[in-house]
């Protein structure tokens, strides 16, 4: 799925449709053909329609009569009489109008917009504590919910929330273990991840403590239930396929659950040493920065180089969910 500007190729094509006017007017008056600035002009509009195409893969047919059409007005080598510019045209005008005909489109509502594609859906510090990975699941959440997926939203919200599990049981230090060996947390089931974070806290209550460590497993142990209520929920649920369907006013209360339990996780992982803490964001930055192509759908990527040689870019970056 990529985001689309509609609104410039709307601005394009009104152009197109108005010179296609003036043509048909021009001619009615006995003009035989437009002036050298009228033919500049055009050559522009007719080059902003063949971008506008290419960025939504019209037929390449297409895109090189828009090409060859500006290549020939700005050399001069055109045929510039009224009714062979207006056919021209207007066989331009019906080819967009097909290509869009034979693609969907869809537009996100106002008040959805905001979730579409947004890092910052759980405030700044989750994207930044978290896992780099979790930031893009952040971003495919808000992404699933402005598209109307429910069900893709919920799967998100819970891989958002299994990082979050992931960071309580290496920060309690969990070993996970199968048939005797050795089980990295990320391939432990959330029973055992929760099981082994409680036998932890269950074991160094049997210690002597103080009130600031008694603090911390009360933490612990509020995050660990709170896995194990997703967990029953939805978790389960969304992992196997079971016939439910999710309401958006649902939605948007596992969206909130999560969030909180994301918010709660990541300001407890907060560096309380300024510098550490500027410097884990600015290293999240460059992370992302790095991967911006990935997390980016704004304008998918294109060969540029074939732009202006009647040639439709194929390279693409394609968004899931």
């Amino acid at each position: 799925m990529y985001e689309y500007r509609l609104g410039d190729l709307a601005q394009m094509l009104t152009a197109a449709i108005a010179a296609n006017r003036d043509l048909i007017a021009a001619g009615d008056m006995g003009a035989e053909k437009p002036n050298p600035d009228y033919c500049e002009k055009l050559a522009v509009c007719v080059d902003g329609l063949a971008i506008c195409c290419e960025n939504f893969d019209a037929d390449s047919s297409l895109i090189q009569q828009m090409r060859t059409l500006e290549r020939e007005l700005k050399d001069g080598t055109a045929d510039t009489r009224c009714p062979v510019l207006r056919s021209r045209l207007q066989g331009i005008i019906e080819g967009i109008q097909n290509n869009l005909d034979s693609r969907k489109f869809f537009y996100v509502p106002k008040e959805d917009a905001t979730y579409w594609h947004n890092l910052e859906l759980f405030g700044k510090d989750v994207p930044t504590i978290f896992p780099i990975h979790a930031a893009f699941e952040i971003a495919e959440l808000g992404s699933c919910f402005a598209a109307s997926r429910p069900t893709a939203c919920i799967f998100h919200s819970m891989r958002i929330a299994e990082y979050g599990l992931r960071i309580l049981a290496k920060r309690v230090h969990v070993k996970l273990t199968d048939k005797g060996k050795p089980v990295p947390i990320e391939y432990g089931t959330w029973d055992k991840v929760i099981q082994g974070i409680r036998n932890k806290i269950a074991d160094v209550r049997k210690k002597s403590i103080g009130p600031k460590k008694e603090k911390a497993l009360q933490f612990y142990s509020a995050a660990a239930d709170q896995c194990e209520y997703m967990k029953d929920i939805w978790r389960n649920e969304i992992a196997h396929a079971r016939h439910r369907f999710y309401t958006r006013d649902e939605v948007l209360g596992v969206i909130g659950r999560v969030h909180l339990f994301a918010r709660l996780v990541a300001e407890h992982e907060i560096p309380k040493d300024g510098k550490k803490h500027l410097a884990k964001i600015n290293q999240r930055i460059r992370e992302l920065q790095q991967g911006y192509e990935g997390l980016n759908e704004r304008s998918p990527q294109r060969d540029q180089s074939s732009i202006g040689s009647g040639e439709s870019g194929e390279t693409k970056e394609k968004a899931e969910g």
